[in-house]
């Protein structure tokens, strides 16, 4: 899940115009975004340094990506975890850590 808080339609056009490539080259849509802003908006004018951001799931403790958070399930806490992100492959449904329902 994604929100934008204006349009980014732009993204979207850049990704179109060589889809096979981008799809190839990344192997999620989050890096490809990640790569997307960091070259288009995340350099200060004059400088190469890019500034810090962070993805919805680093701001609470509750939201949790399985493969790196959870350590592929092995440190998943029921109280802790309420939402888990899975990007790829394990789906939820091929993993038998986590209850699936």
């Amino acid at each position: 899940m994604m929100s934008w808080t204006s349009d980014q339609s732009h993204i979207y056009d850049t990704f179109k115009k060589d889809p096979t490539r981008f799809m190839e080259e990344y192997d999620s849509d989050d890096n490809f975004i990640q790569d997307y802003f960091i070259d288009h908006y995340l350099t200060t004018p004059l400088s190469t340094k890019k500034y810090d951001y962070s993805y919805i799931q680093d701001l609470t403790e509750h939201i949790a990506v399985y493969k790196h958070d959870t350590k592929q399930g092995a440190e998943f806490d029921q109280d802790k975890h309420r939402i888990i992100v899975f990007q790829g492959h394990p789906r939820p449904w091929e993993q038998d850590k986590i209850p699936y329902r």
